[in-house]
């Protein structure tokens, strides 16, 4: 039931924007927006109506399995991997930020279920001879500098505010930073496709770059605040056409 309201909401936004014609960046945000308010109806009822929370039961599920590994840990080696207190504190302190980043988590899933949906039912309505949006190509992409100016001042309140662990404050900045580094870090990505594209490299570089992005996601990040603030596209291209 809960899958098959998802479908049917994404089906109704989908369908009415491409009767409408409308570019391919505004259905997949009507369509990501569509999922976010379906699954927080459908979470609230849940909670209200059936008192069901499946989100804190997921949270207790990983705790108990966290701390019988803990327990097996010990029992097999006679020996505790580390202070069972410290393990308790690290583990509190683990889910309680996990808990705090839900909003973020919960929004950037809905935003790649939505790319999802897109990609594989487009191609299927386009055999069907329905006029369907394009994106750009992902080498090409560029996001609004609003998010750099957004990023600088998230950046801005944790090195001089510094909110405490738990506060509104807090969360609301612990949620931004996490949204604003997938975005950077897909910024970066593109940009490095960009410059493997001018350099001809084979389609395999561009799956090894977007995979080793993710532990060097930092300096990806860099990447995408540079690619975002400043024109360096036209520096490089100019570079390698030397």
């Amino acid at each position: 039931m809960p899958f098959s309201m998802i479908f049917a909401v994404c089906g109704i936004v989908m369908g009415n924007a491409l009767h409408k014609g409308k570019s391919k960046a505004y259905l997949f945000m009507s369509t990501g927006i569509s999922l976010l308010i379906t699954f927080a109806i459908q979470y609230i009822v849940a909670v209200k109506l059936f008192e069901q929370d499946f989100i804190k039961e997921s949270f207790q599920l990983m705790r108990d399995s966290y701390m019988e590994s803990f327990e097996l840990a010990k029992n097999l080696t006679g020996e505790m991997p580390m202070n069972e207190e410290a393990f308790k504190e690290t583990l509190n302190l683990m889910f309680q930020h996990m808990e705090m980043s839900i909003p973020a988590v919960v929004t950037l899933s809905a935003f790649f279920f939505a790319f999802l949906l897109i990609s594989v039912n487009l191609p299927i309505l386009k055999r069907l001879g329905i006029a369907i949006p394009k994106f750009h190509a992902f080498k090409d992409l560029r996001l609004p500098k609003t998010i750099l100016w957004i990023y600088l001042i998230v950046l801005t309140v944790q090195l001089f505010v510094r909110p405490e662990i738990g506060t509104t404050l807090y969360v609301i900045v612990l949620n931004f930073s996490f949204v604003l580094w997938v975005l950077l870090t897909i910024q970066g990505i593109s940009f490095l496709h960009f410059v493997l594209d001018l350099k001809r490299a084979p389609a395999f570089l561009k799956v090894l770059a977007t995979i080793l992005a993710i532990p060097l996601y930092n300096f990806v990040i860099l990447l995408g605040i540079l690619d975002l603030g400043f024109d360096i596209r036209s520096y490089v291209s100019g570079k390698i056409r030397k």
